[in-house]
């Protein structure tokens, strides 16, 4: 993990490092981890969310993967997040590529607003 945001003192949201130290995780009081990336959304090298969860779970922590798109995500994503938030020990650590999925998301789920609208999509002219 780079660097940890603490949203509230039970989550927290974190870019994922290929060879993230999840003993470290443990150690700083993280009890889950909730993985929002796809599996293989930076190619072939990215570890699949199955070997994650092994590694996450070699250390003690409980994990959940709920896969969240890039582009946004909707109300079947908010809510699947509160269930698991009201299912898992905390604190969590939530991540996805940088962050900001799982920073969104959960600001979501906290302020019971609707999700965000998607980014609309960047199309380069010729």
């Amino acid at each position: 993990m780079t660097e940890i945001h603490r949203l509230s003192p039970d989550y927290a949201a974190a870019s994922h490092e290929v060879d993230a130290d999840w003993a470290a995780v443990a150690a700083a009081g993280f009890r889950s981890v909730v993985n929002h990336r796809p599996d293989h959304e930076d190619g072939p090298h990215q570890p699949s969310a199955a070997e994650i969860g092994e590694r996450v779970r070699a250390h003690g922590l409980a994990y959940a993967h709920q896969p969240v798109a890039d582009l946004g995500f909707g109300a079947d994503e908010v809510q699947a997040l509160r269930e698991l938030l009201a299912t898992l020990p905390g604190p969590v650590l939530a991540f996805c590529r940088s962050g900001r999925r799982s920073t969104r998301l959960y600001e979501a789920v906290l302020n019971g607003l609707p999700p965000p609208e998607p980014e609309p999509e960047v199309v380069w002219l010729a």
